[in-house]
């Protein structure tokens, strides 16, 4: 029975002895960490306004420009795809579609420290009125270079899955 005891004391010493990590906020977080619920919704909708403006004028460098180095997507129906320079071809992709109208609304921000997660929905629009989707999406940021970028991405369609015709 002792051993059993001591067992469980030097176990749970070492557990308490290894959990020396400091919470302190790093310096360069403090800032960050106190960011408001307004503040950090000010942030990502005047980086969304930017966004948006490029998908339409199928600006991909400016598209690109948006995202981390490490950035990580998750698009619909496909794998995960990592990397800044591995996600321009479906950067290209979207330039290509004949987007005409793009228009997004952020639900709801969370975060305020190194990072901000986004909950949203857009719109894309084409020729005449079209819709071409109608999704919701995923964002989480973090500053990179002194810019808030997205880190990591995923969206999936709104609309109905598309039925074949027999």
């Amino acid at each position: 029975m002792k051993q059993v005891f001591y067992f469980f004391l030097l176990a749970g010493l070492i557990f308490a002895g290894c959990n020396t990590a400091n919470t302190e906020p790093k310096s360069s977080d403090k800032k960050e960490a106190g960011l408001t619920d307004s503040e950090m919704k000010k942030i990502v909708e005047e980086r969304n306004l930017v966004f948006n403006k490029a998908m339409i004028e199928g600006d991909s460098l400016n598209l690109v420009s948006h995202f981390t180095t490490d950035c990580v997507i998750f698009p619909p129906n496909g794998d995960q795809i990592v990397g800044k320079a591995a996600i321009i071809p479906v950067v290209m992709g979207f330039t290509k579609m004949g987007i005409k109208k793009f228009t997004d609304q952020t639900t709801r921000v969370l975060g305020g420290g190194e990072y901000i997660v986004e909950e949203g929905n857009f719109f894309l629009g084409g020729e005449n009125e079209s819709i071409l989707d109608k999704a919701k999406y995923l964002c989480v940021w973090k500053k990179e270079d002194g810019e808030w970028r997205v880190c990591s991405n995923m969206w999936n369609t709104s609309l109905p899955a598309a039925t074949e015709k027999k």
